[in-house]
């Protein structure tokens, strides 16, 4: 089985958009969040920053391919879902290691979420709902709790 990683280069702004027929259509988007976390992902015995990386930038391709395409609905759903299980443990795994960025992993976290949730709002029927939107709002709590512990706007008279 083939399946392609990463074979095409974003435009900048100003220049011409992507040809539809370079990019890879939602199931092989699929086909690519599975073999990158079954085949190479899985196969690290001991956490390896530089397969972390690979694994972590063919992702963010991937969810790159998805934007530019706008899937949505359920096939992408089911794409940010195990790119998803990825992102949330992944860091763990790689915790002791050095040059991790942090800043750039939440950020996909966040906006996978994100775009999850804007998957579920357009196919109300998908099973995994109830599991990925409690997770979400865990992972959005910290945020949320921070708006009750900001100093007053007013200092009290």
């Amino acid at each position: 089985m083939t399946v392609s990683l990463y074979g095409n280069n974003r435009p900048a702004a100003g220049k011409e958009l992507s040809s539809p027929c370079d990019l890879r259509p939602p199931a092989v988007l699929l086909k690519t969040v599975r073999y990158l976390l079954m085949k190479v992902w899985d196969s690290v015995s001991e956490m390896d920053l530089g397969k972390y990386s690979f694994v972590f930038d063919r992702l963010r391709a991937v969810k790159k391919d998805m934007t530019v395409q706008r899937v949505s609905g359920l096939s992408g759903a089911v794409v940010l879902e195990e790119s998803l299980g990825f992102l949330l443990c992944a860091p763990y795994l790689v915790r002791h290691l050095k040059s991790n960025d942090e800043v750039l992993h939440a950020t996909q976290e966040w906006g996978s979420f994100a775009e999850l949730m804007e998957c579920y709002r357009e196919d109300v029927r998908n099973r995994r709902k109830a599991t990925f939107q409690p997770f979400f709002i865990l992972y959005d709590l910290d945020k949320v709790l921070s708006l009750f512990t900001l100093p007053p706007v007013f200092p009290t008279i």
